[in-house]
């Protein structure tokens, strides 16, 4: 997981991003990276930064029949 601070011009892009792994079948994975997300954000707000953006980057199961399905870990990724 990284975090980053692109200043250009005027605009302010602040923004923390994740990937779970390419190919990622446990749910738990998303669940536990939504989870240390929410605490960056959390962190960076204590700090006078307000992110406004996550980037859940992939790791996707990429086949209907695979699971975790998508709608699965998109189930999780909304909590």
């Amino acid at each position: 997981m990284y975090c980053a601070v692109l200043c250009c011009t005027v605009i302010l892009f602040v923004f923390c991003s994740f990937h779970v792994g390419s190919g990622c079948y446990d749910a738990a994975a998303f669940s536990a990276a939504v989870i240390c997300a929410r605490a960056v954000f959390d962190m960076a707000e204590m700090v006078g930064f307000h992110f406004n953006l996550l980037d859940i980057g992939g790791g996707f199961p990429g086949q209907a029949s695979a699971k975790p399905s998508f709608e699965e870990v998109t189930g999780i990724c909304r909590l």
